[in-house]
């Protein structure tokens, strides 16, 4: 397919998409019948995609806005993108939302200048959690009993029943 200079693929999470990260979002491309669809959930600057417990999690950075849709729904898109919940950002900065079964939000924060933790949201969308102590925070990685990583310049923060624990690198700069 013709695509802009600079694109990533990603997991949509839904078995039959990919989305497409381009200049004008995330545009989906159906893997079953290949064909890159007409359907884009727009963002400024398309980022992360996290799929997990049936939930493909769409990052906007230039806004920090996450964009959620139950990926079963997403599966069956013909035509039209399914109803999606769009939680406003904080501050604009390059991260990464991923959903929790129990549908709470783990979000990093961050600024222009940098990035530098996370926080966590509750079902009801209230900060129940924050750690800024992740310098340059970047990309989650989801484990079993819905135990979540965020890497860091200096460690990792871990994510277990709602609390936030920093590992710290055994070393200077221990980039994850």
């Amino acid at each position: 397919f013709a695509s802009e200079p600079f694109i990533r693929l990603n997991d949509a999470g839904d078995g039959r998409h990919a989305m497409v990260t381009t200049s004008q979002g995330f545009q989906l491309l159906d893997v079953q019948e290949p064909a890159l669809t007409d359907l884009v959930v727009p963002a400024a600057a398309a980022g992360h995609v996290v799929s997990h417990a049936g939930k493909t999690v769409l990052y906007d950075d230039a806004t920090s806005d996450t964009t959620i849709f139950d990926s079963a729904a997403l599966a069956e898109a013909e035509g039209a993108l399914p109803e999606a919940e769009v939680i406003p950002g904080v501050t604009a900065h390059h991260g990464v939302s991923v959903e929790l079964e129990d549908g709470s939000l783990l979000t990093t924060v961050g600024d222009e200048a940098g990035r530098s933790g996370i926080r966590i949201l509750d079902a009801d969308r209230q900060e129940i959690a924050s750690n800024d102590d992740c310098p340059g925070v970047h990309g989650e990685g989801t484990a079993k009993d819905e135990t979540v990583i965020f890497g860091c310049e200096n460690g990792a923060l871990l994510v277990k029943d709602g609390e936030i624990t920093k590992l710290d690198a055994p070393d200077e700069y221990g980039r994850i």
